[in-house]
């Protein structure tokens, strides 16, 4: 991408996390660390989707913990 154009984001509804993460969505919503969806209206039942890169980046960070986990055991 050339450097003046705009950033690119991916907005992903909960069926493409849920496949992302490999966790159902009541596990999701349950995560107080998980990403904040973002809301495509102002009522409270609107429609929200995520931001693939940032649960993307969730993802990493439980794979980090566990790397992190398994040098910590071995020691």
């Amino acid at each position: 991408r050339a450097t003046d154009d705009p950033p690119v984001f991916r907005l992903i509804d909960i069926e493409q996390v849920m496949a992302i993460v490999g966790f159902q969505k009541s596990f999701i919503y349950a995560q107080p660390d998980f990403p904040e969806p973002v809301r495509l209206g102002s009522s409270r039942r609107s429609a929200v989707r995520w931001v693939a890169s940032e649960v993307e980046l969730w993802v990493q960070k439980l794979m980090a913990r566990r790397s992190t986990a398994s040098a910590t055991n071995a020691k």
